[in-house]
Formats: C-alpha cells, structure tokens, sequence
C-alpha cells in the first residue's frame, strides 16, 4: 500500500512538471493574442465601448463651456456717399492696416462718358480686430456726404464651437484606442478593419480643426462690406421752365458754331482756292496782258 501510494505521488509531480514546462514553452492563446478568436465585428464594438468612457469629457466640456467667454462673429455692411469715391477707397485701404487687417477685395470703376467719366464708384471689403470694429466704422464714416446703409451683425458660435471641440475630443480619444487595437491586432482583415476606421477618424478630425479655425478668425478678425457712391449731380437752375444754364449753353454752342464755319471756309479757300489759281488764274492772267498789248493801238506822229 505504501508502495502504491509513493508510485501516485510521484506520477503526480511528474505531471505537474511537464505541465509546467509546457507552460514556460509555449504561452497560452489568451497571453499571446486578446483578441484571437474573437469573432467578426468585435472591433466595431470595443470601439463604441470604448468611445463611450468619453461622454464624462462631453459633459465636464458643457460645463467648462458656462464659465468661458462667449465665442461671438461681428460684421458689419456700409453704403457711403462721398465726394471722391477713388480717395476714400485708398483711405480705407491704408486703414484695414491701421486696424491689425488686410483688405480682402476692391473694385473701382468708371461710369458714363465725358465729364461724368471721372466719376468713380467703388467696392472694398476689409477684416480689421474684431475688437476694434465700432472704431473702424466712426473712422470709414469720417468726412462722407451721407450713410446710405449701415448694418452690424453678431454671431454666438459658442455652442457650436464648444460642440466641435468635444467631437474632437471623442474623435481623438477613438484614434488613440484603435491605434493601441491595430498594434495589437494579428490577422490581415483585422488590421485593415481598423485601418478604415482609422482613416474615417482621421478625416473627421481634420474637417472638425477646419471648422474650428473657421470659427476662431471669423471671431478675432470682423468683416467690413464697404459700397462707396459719388455725390449726386446738382440739378441746373430752373425759373418758371426757364433754365438760363440752357440758354447760355445753346449761345455759346452757336458762337462756336460761327467760328467753326468760318474757320472751315479759310481753311478751304487756303487748300484749295489758292492752288487753283495758281493753276489757272495766272495762264489765264499772263494771255490776257499779251493779247492787250497786241491790239493797243500805235501812238500817232506829230
């Protein structure tokens, strides 16, 4: 009996022993790979698990969101009158630079012909320090005719702003977890599972930071539409359907009228009159002298 009992005390440490080494040689599955085994669509799932431990960030973001400055676009449209559009175009251009800005378009053109040609009406659009925006407009304002059109406008973009940051948040949070999930991953299809979804989070989180800068200058930089109109033309002077400017006018249009016509039969009778005597006169002139001398009768003898 005992015998029997030392021989299954010892065929029990030899198993032990070999089990033992099997185990130091070759690591068990669920040590080597997590996710062997793991049937279709699993990452998909750890994914929104995963992506869920963020909603805390979403709602400490909402709160953070109560206690910060409110993220607000202001821009502003004009209608000017003034005397000389073409200067005040170059003088709110140097002032967009005045003003921390640039300008962003200009146009200038001329209308009419003749006099009405030096007429120049004008369009600018100029982004100066949004918080310098009402000083820009009392400066572009300063020494026109009249405001035809003036309208400021304001934009709280905050909870959309705030809304793109905590996406961005989930969308960074998801890469960093399918990133440690690829480099865990073994098989071909799972590596290009995750790789797709790595490309799909990356696409949103660049479109999200556009979005974002977007917001961000539109919110430090304000907007300036500028529409600049000459002065209208005085009316002429009219008395009772008589207008004496008119009067003038016709008379000095008939004046010059005279001495154009004047000037034109000088300028004919030079061209061609004088030639043509040239031409003819003189034969004819010269003919007639000799034919008077050959018929002068001859003087009488004493």
């Amino acid at each position: 009996m005992k015998r029997s009992t030392g021989t299954i005390v010892i065929a029990f440490v030899v198993v032990a022993l070999v089990i033992g080494a099997l185990a130091l040689v070759r690591p068990s599955l669920s040590e080597t790979d997590p996710y062997a085994g793991i049937q279709p669509g699993f990452y998909d799932d750890q994914i929104m698990r995963e992506a869920g431990d963020s909603v805390n960030q979403v709602a400490q973001s909402g709160e953070q969101n109560s206690q910060q400055d409110r993220l607000v676009i202001r821009n502003a449209t004009l209608t000017l009158v003034v005397d000389d559009p073409d200067a005040k175009l170059r003088e709110i251009t140097a002032l967009a630079s005045e003003f921390g800005g640039w300008v962003v378009s200009a146009n200038a053109y001329r209308n009419g012909t003749g006099e009405e040609a030096r007429v120049t009406s004008a369009s600018i659009t100029i982004r100066v320090l949004a918080d310098r925006l009402d000083e820009a407009l009392e400066r572009i304002k300063t020494g026109v005719q009249s405001v035809e059109y003036e309208n400021v406008t304001g934009q709280d973009v905050t909870q959309q702003y705030t809304d793109l940051n905590s996406s961005l948040t989930n969308l960074r949070a998801a890469e960093e977890q399918l990133q440690e999930i690829m480099d865990s991953a073994w098989t071909t299809d799972e590596v290009l599972n995750v790789y797709n979804r790595l490309v799909d989070i990356r696409g949103q989180i660049e479109q999200i930071q556009g979005q974002l800068q977007y917001f961000e200058e539109s919110a430090t930089y304000s907007s300036i539409q500028i529409s600049l109109t000459p002065t209208p033309i005085t009316e002429p002077i009219e008395i009772a359907g008589w207008r004496p400017q008119d009067t003038a006018r016709d008379a000095f249009q008939a004046f010059v009228d005279l001495m154009q016509g004047i000037a034109d039969v000088a300028i004919t009778v030079a061209v061609f009159g004088l030639p043509t005597l040239l031409v003819f006169g003189l034969p004819a002139w010269l003919i007639f002298r000799r034919f008077r001398r050959s018929h002068r009768p001859a003087p009488q003898a004493s």
